[in-house]
């Protein structure tokens, strides 16, 4: 085990046993010190992360799910059009990352609202992101969202009286992960992971935990859309769908492959609603989903009427 990752293993047991800050130097790699990290916490899928200084520049440490994530991360935040938004990586050891900590303006969904400009910037950024392809040199995927989503789910088998929905939804993937060409994928693309950099006016995506690369990517719209709430809903909704096909994305494997991102979509919905503790909601949810009374998201509307 790498000098880093024991280093911040033992970071980690004195900030969650212990409860106090640990001011001396954690490390010393190559003669360049990680001071005075702050432990900012655990994420919702277990990932750690802290504040630090890195040869004097304020950082972030974090933990990737695997090597190849990391790795993929490292390389995406290197690529000549997509590199600008990511934080820039400075060391990667093992299952973790130290990167650049980007100091800015903090998005909200409120502002890209009234500013059209910023709007386009988003659709502009999440379309670029579609748009490329990395070459993977581990020889395995950094991150399966599909698999996380059904894990998060499975926890629950025999728990809850689901079982009829798991086996439903789980049967839909088992043939159709391959419903697109591969693309870089971001699932968690949102105003609060968004800040426009104050040295190069670009902006950033600054929480990457989720950031993967799939043949499912166009799922990233639908979280996008949830993240906007209801704002982005009739003309704002038709306006960013517009610069996305403008940017060159293609939406009619939206609709092509609708029962399969569906039935994600709902994974994703139900997922979330038990690990927040609304049993009641993820009951409907499912119930739902077994009798054929999932409502069609708007997303889908939307695209069948404007883009076929």
């Amino acid at each position: 085990m790498s000098s880093l990752t024991n280093g911040i293993k033992k970071l980690f047991s004195a900030r969650w046993e212990n409860a106090q800050c640990a001011h001396a130097t954690l490390l010393e790699l190559h003669g360049r010190p990680i001071r005075n990290p702050r432990f900012l916490g655990m994420s919702k899928l277990g990932r750690l992360s802290w504040f630090a200084y890195w040869e004097e520049q304020p950082a972030k440490i974090y933990e990737c799910h695997n090597e190849s994530q990391a790795v993929f991360i490292e390389t995406l935040s290197k690529d000549p059009l997509l590199g600008v938004h990511f934080p820039t990586c400075l060391l990667r050891d093992g299952v973790y990352l130290v990167v650049e900590w980007v100091i800015g303006k903090q998005m909200t969904w409120q502002e890209i609202r009234r500013d059209r400009n910023l709007l386009q910037q988003v659709v502009r950024l999440q379309s670029l992101i579609h748009s490329k392809t990395l070459r993977l040199t581990t020889g395995s995927a950094p991150f399966s969202y599909i698999d996380y989503l059904r894990e998060r789910f499975l926890r629950y088998k025999g728990i809850f009286p689901f079982d009829e929905a798991i086996s439903g939804i789980c049967s839909v993937f088992e043939d159709n992960r391959f419903v697109t060409e591969e693309r870089i994928s971001h699932p968690d693309l949102t105003a609060d992971n968004l800040v426009l950099d104050d040295s190069t006016m670009a902006l950033k995506v600054i929480d990457n935990e989720l950031v993967t690369q799939n043949h499912y990517y166009l799922i990233d719209l639908f979280n996008t859309h949830k993240s906007f709430g209801r704002k982005l809903e009739g003309d704002l909704l038709e306006r960013y769908l517009d610069n996305y096909v403008e940017n060159g994305c293609d939406l009619s494997l939206l609709v092509k492959h609708k029962s399969f991102f569906a039935t994600l979509w709902c994974l994703r919905l139900i997922g979330s609603a038990l690990q927040a503790g609304a049993i009641r909601k993820a009951l409907l949810l499912a119930q739902q989903y077994t009798e054929g009374r999932t409502e069609e998201h708007p997303l889908l509307q939307l695209v069948k009427r404007r883009f076929l």
